[in-house]
């Protein structure tokens, strides 16, 4: 292994050092830049096309009310199953879904019925309130 030797002087070898040092300190700090920017970029894109389809957002307020109908009080899953199997929305302007559910309810041991509901919905999905 052969070392190789800058016949420098100890004051020009220790300017050389800084410099080098301060050069890809500028380098690291705008490659930081560049990602950052590139993340922010990113993050603004997804956020615009965070509308859900038609599609998506019907099954996303279905599970959202079928499981209100499954975490209310009192409630017995061995006896009484829900299916939503249609539902009929308005987006509102306040900040809540306005929806109309049709609901296929079956009571072990006898007939099953089906029924509308209506609730609103918020735009995040997690409050529901019962209207009818």
């Amino acid at each position: 292994m052969q070392m190789v030797s800058l016949n420098l002087k100890p004051f020009e070898s220790r300017i050389k050092l800084k410099s080098l040092i301060n050069y890809l300190y500028r380098c690291l700090k705008i490659f930081d830049m560049k990602k950052i920017i590139a993340l922010l970029c990113v993050s603004v894109q997804v956020a615009c096309n965070a509308n859900l389809t038609t599609e998506e957002l019907e099954a996303k307020l279905k599970s959202t009310m079928t499981n209100f109908l499954y975490k209310n009080v009192n409630y017995d899953s061995s006896k009484v199953k829900y299916r939503i199997k249609e539902v009929i929305y308005y987006n509102d302007n306040r900040g809540y879904y306005d929806c109309q559910f049709t609901v296929e309810m079956k009571v072990e041991g006898k007939k099953d019925t089906i029924g509308k509901m209506f609730a609103f919905i918020t735009k995040d999905f997690k409050e529901v309130k019962r209207t009818y």
